[in-house]
């Protein structure tokens, strides 16, 4: 129960920051944040809520 709350609290985090990411910056390297971040934080919430 509580691993499905912490997993969807980081799908709207991510949601969220892909959002602003995509507003702030403008160019080539902006697909390389989201991506980098949203590995890390998936991997945190997994590791967290085993």
């Amino acid at each position: 129960m509580e691993r499905i709350e912490k997993e969807e609290q980081a799908k709207k985090l991510i949601k969220y920051l892909y959002g602003q990411n995509n507003n702030n910056r403008k160019g080539a390297r902006q697909q390389q944040y989201p991506i980098t971040f949203v590995t890390y934080a998936i991997s945190r919430t997994r590791t967290t809520t085993k």
